[in-house]
């Protein structure tokens, strides 16, 4: 009877098992035959995967490290050819994506290798760029057990405690720091609790218990609930809205592969819908991450753009409430993207943003000023005095003289360098001398005469008293040769027109600077003059931020008394131009044709969302304000002249050189008193549909570029030309001075 039981046991497994592989699809169309994939990670939509290909020939660094791969899913459920995004997604060292945001605008990235952190990077367009990096703590790059929330800013990792392994939680601070662990012991149990990973909604989390038993939390500080993941998936990512997971999946000696597996609707996050809305002011001080409230008494944590922009999931039921609610007319695709109030302005939010900045700037002299004892300084530094001992012991006098190299001008202790050049100099002749006159008196004068030397031994030679007798040891005659052979190497860099390292030497610098070089601790007292200088840079700081509180403060004061008289009805806010700046009308581009294909960048949104989520603000039929008043005539224009901005071939990614040509850019922009116009043409051979295309890719690249800078839109206009005026010059970007 027994027998009989185990039997059917058995027999009702092995249907279990091959029902549920008839379940599995593979991601790769080449199969068990493909490279092994693993770590995936789905956005919100359920429409881009991010996936890691370990020890593969395309992969970008040394032996073929780990990068990240991206593929996008067909309407018919199929999946694409997978993609390499290149960086800064992807580095020479070990990469694996952790977990992208609701909104799929902020990506969470592992990098391991030399060095150990996390980078998070956010989009715009196809362009990726890194916001913040924190190092991995010493409890957590062991084992790489780990997932990262990209909106509330929090890292979840397993980590050994009193010999099992248990989750712990740690809040990423701004500035590379990281806040002290907590448990977490709503999770940890009497096992060992490994394989965090945070669904696409940034709210439900999944954990391994004793590596076979996959568990779910749904919120924090809940017990968490048993999920029916197979054992045999190792990693996974859920289909929000849906009954599927994409799961790494062992398959014997091939490997792991990716396979989307189904599973039931209970073992997925709740349902519920991407909803995207606006803050009314910046996060609080010295903090990157804002909480907003829903209507069930939860707070989310979340972190705006430079427009304070933002997308939560949120849950059936569940709705924003204070200033950052969301109305209630949601698009197909579930997002939502209204608000309330008026968009805050361009020019108010580069200052809002600059005044934040330079309140972290000086939240950090204040620290450092309280680090130092600001104390009466010492007289004589004990390191200095005893390397210049020992040089006087070694060489005698020719010690330089003891002035201070920092604070005086480089000709003068060029200067003071030659002068003590000629005096050893001057010295090396004279001892020259000497010894040459001492040889030619004692060879005529011997103490006896030469008939009455025995022919035995030779006689020994009476002392002379002009004879230098003295024995020089032979570590200092060593020495003064180096001394020597310095001096001829000076002279011949001198004769050469060559310029010297004026860098301070050790013994030139002050203590507490060799101590902050070796990384060790203030304990000496700051000078006089570096006390004021201290002092100097934090007032003038001070001044340039209450500079811009005025300038937000005049803003505030005008801007919306003048909406109120043009526009009775609420708009969204523009700026008011002074009454004697000449009204200068928007230029408008267009591509030929229909728009640009969506790419894997960006969730799909309808046409009033995209117009909402630019990072300028919406045109309009009035002319467009001129902001600088001091600029010449419209009418005056210059020959164009190359900006040394370059891009990957195709691309609309900067190279090396052309980040160096944008921040050349950024700089003429600063000093150009009138209106710069920036010409993006394309190579000649592309198709002329394509070719505008990518100039225009291109153009929004240094649109965003000088937007982040904080460059006013008035400034500037860019333009892509595509392969029109390409000419013999190729593919470049001009800038014309009008």
């Amino acid at each position: 009877m027994p027998r009989t039981t185990y039997s059917k046991l058995l027999i009702f497994f092995l249907c279990l098992c091959c029902s549920g592989l008839g379940a599995q699809t593979m991601v790769s169309a080449q199969g068990l035959n493909g490279p092994q994939e693993k770590d995936p990670v789905l956005r919100a939509d359920g429409q881009v995967l991010f996936f890691t290909r370990p020890d593969f020939e395309h992969n970008k660094g040394t032996d073929n490290a780990a990068d990240i791969w991206i593929t996008n899913r067909y309407p018919d459920g199929s999946w694409g050819r997978a993609l390499n995004p290149g960086s800064p997604i992807n580095s020479f060292a070990h990469d694996r994506a952790l977990a992208l945001s609701p909104d799929g605008s902020h990506l969470a990235v592992l990098r391991t290798g030399a060095a150990n952190f996390i980078d998070l990077l956010e989009t715009s367009g196809r362009n990726w760029r890194v916001l913040a990096t924190w190092t991995l703590p010493e409890d957590v790059y062991p084992r790489y057990d780990l997932t990262f929330d990209p909106n509330g800013q929090q890292l979840i990792y397993s980590a050994y405690d009193q010999g099992n392994l248990n989750l712990f939680r740690r809040e990423a601070l701004p500035n590379g720091l990281w806040a002290s662990p907590e448990p977490l012991s709503e999770l940890n149990g009497p096992g060992n609790e490994t394989g965090p990973c945070i669904a696409p909604d940034g709210r439900t989390l999944y954990f391994q218990r004793d590596g076979n038993r996959w568990f779910k939390q749904s919120l924090p500080g809940e017990r968490p609930q048993a999920a029916a993941i197979p054992q045999t998936v190792s990693q996974f990512s859920p289909v929000l809205n849906g009954r599927e997971v994409v799961g790494a999946v062992t398959t014997g000696s091939s490997g792991q592969h990716l396979q989307v597996l189904s599973v039931s609707a209970a073992d997925l996050p709740v349902s519920g819908a991407v909803v995207r809305s606006q803050l009314p002011a910046p996060p609080p001080l010295g903090e990157d991450v804002a909480r907003v409230a829903l209507n069930t008494g939860q707070v989310i944590s979340v972190r705006p753009d430079v427009l304070q922009r933002y997308g939560v999931f949120l849950r059936t039921g569940e709705e924003l409430v204070g200033p950052t609610a969301a109305n209630n007319n949601r698009t197909a695709k579930g997002l939502a993207a209204t608000q309330s109030f008026n968009a805050p302005t361009f020019d108010r939010n580069s200052i809002e943003a600059g005044i934040d900045r330079r309140q972290r700037e000086l939240d950090r002299l204040d620290r450092e000023r309280r680090a130092y004892d600001l104390v009466a300084p010492k007289t004589e530094d004990p390191e200095l005095a005893a390397l210049r001992d020992q040089y006087r012991s070694v060489s005698g006098d020719t010690l330089p003289p003891a002035t201070s190299a920092k604070g005086s001008p480089a000709n003068t202790r060029y200067a003071a360098e030659l002068s003590e050049l000629e005096k050893m100099k001057a010295k090396f002749r004279r001892q020259q001398n000497e010894k040459l006159d001492q040889r030619s008196r004692g060879s005529y004068k011997w103490s006896g005469s030469e008939a009455s030397k025995p022919t035995t031994a030779p006689p020994a030679a009476a002392p002379n008293s002009r004879t230098n007798n003295r024995q020089v040891p032979i570590g200092v005659a060593q020495t003064r040769e180096r001394a020597y052979q310095d001096s001829l190497r000076l002279a011949a860099e001198i004769r050469a027109g060559l310029e010297r390292d004026n860098t301070p030497r050790i013994y030139e610098r002050a203590a507490w600077e060799n101590q902050v070089r070796e990384g060790l601790p203030q304990s000496e007292p700051l000078s006089p003059a570096e006390v004021a200088r201290l002092d100097a840079d934090y007032q003038r700081k001070l001044s340039e931020l209450e500079a811009l509180r005025a300038e937000l403060k005049r803003l505030d004061g005008t801007a919306p008394a003048q909406q109120q008289a043009a526009n009775p009805t609420p708009a969204p806010a523009t700026y008011a131009p002074p009454t004697n700046a000449a009204p200068q009308q928007q230029p408008q581009w267009s591509t030929k044709g229909n728009p640009a294909p969506q790419t894997y960048g960006q969730p799909a949104a309808s046409a009033p969302q995209q117009m909402q989520s630019r990072a300028y603000p919406p045109q309009t039929t009035q002319a467009a304000p001129q902001i600088t008043t001091n600029r010449p005539a419209a009418g005056v224009g210059g020959a164009p002249m190359p900006a040394g901005i370059s891009f990957i071939a195709n691309t609309a990614y900067p190279d090396s050189r052309g980040y160096t040509g944008l921040d050349q850019l950024f700089g003429l922009l600063q000093q150009s008193r009138s209106v710069l116009e920036i010409r993006v043409h394309t190579p000649v051979g592309l198709d002329p549909r394509a070719a505008q295309v990518l100039s225009e890719e291109r153009s929004t690249t240094i649109i965003n570029f000088l937007t982040n800078k904080g460059v006013p839109a008035a400034n500037y206009q860019v333009i892509g030309f595509g392969n029109n005026l390409t000419g013999q010059q190729g593919e470049r970007v001009e800038v014309i001075v009008k």
